[in-house]
């Protein structure tokens, strides 16, 4: 799980590339194990953002980047520049899955 600050002037551009079909999920699409990504937004901080990837296991992750370090290393540099802040939060497990659906009135 990582927090960022985007950059005002780029905070478009770091939603295109970390949201949805962006080129971060694209990266990883292939990895197996990888699950996917949701990219949350501070309600109150429009350039303050969450990024939480799901994997099977640490060790796919690892795995993948390592065999694809090369590429790995030009997708940072390449976003680099969209960033004003990175923190990574840590690596945590999850416990339960689960779906919430509205009730119907009746």
């Amino acid at each position: 799980m990582w927090a960022f600050l985007a950059k005002e002037e780029a905070r478009q551009q770091f939603i295109l590339v970390f949201g949805p079909g962006g080129v971060w999920s694209n990266f990883f699409a292939s990895a197996a194990g990888f699950r996917g990504a949701v990219l949350l937004c501070q309600e109150d901080n429009p350039s303050r953002f969450l990024l939480i990837e799901t994997w099977q296991s640490v060790a796919k992750r690892q795995g993948f980047l390592d065999e694809h370090a090369g590429p790995w290393s030009e997708l940072l540099d390449r976003i680099a520049q969209l960033i004003e802040t990175k923190a990574e939060l840590g690596t945590f497990r999850m416990l339960a899955e689960s779906t919430v659906r509205t009730r119907s009135r009746r």
